[in-house]
């Protein structure tokens, strides 16, 4: 009984091990760092309601994630936000547990901002991007965590 459980154990944790590596070869490939790229870009663009843009997503060790030459535009459709790579860690076991993405840190390198207003009457360039992330109830705590 006891030997059964323990190859049982085995069992599941070189598959979870052998699921692993078959996703970081997979994302290694070209066509998936592009295809997610696009997935990756089409989230953004969902969420701030404005065109985004990624070349290509790439794994790196456990829980980091790198992305490489973001573009996202402001609601004029003029470059907002511009870099050559963006590093983020991720908490996988909010993601995957309670479904929430929780952020602990970005690193953003090469990056060039267009941050602008144009009288004292209007609002940024960059005020939907942060109401757009904002928490919607003020009293309810905010599904998706970010520490940054």
């Amino acid at each position: 009984m006891m030997r059964t459980i323990k190859h049982i154990i085995t069992g599941v944790v070189w598959a979870l091990i052998g699921l692993y590596i078959t996703a970081i070869v997979l994302v290694q490939l070209p066509p998936v760092q592009r295809f997610l790229g696009s997935q990756v870009a089409q989230v953004v663009s969902d969420k701030l309601q404005t065109e985004a843009q990624v070349k290509k997503v790439n794994l790196g060790l456990l829980n980091r994630i790198i992305i490489d030459d973001v573009l996202i535009y402001d609601q004029a459709k003029k470059p907002m936000l511009k870099a050559s790579r963006a590093s983020v860690k991720l908490s996988l076991y909010d993601l995957l547990y309670n479904k929430k993405i929780s952020i602990s840190s970005v690193q953003l390198f090469g990056m060039q901002a267009n941050l602008y207003k144009k009288d004292e009457h209007t609002l940024t360039n960059f005020q939907f991007a942060l109401d757009a992330l904002a928490s919607k109830d003020s009293v309810k705590k905010a599904s998706t965590e970010v520490t940054i």
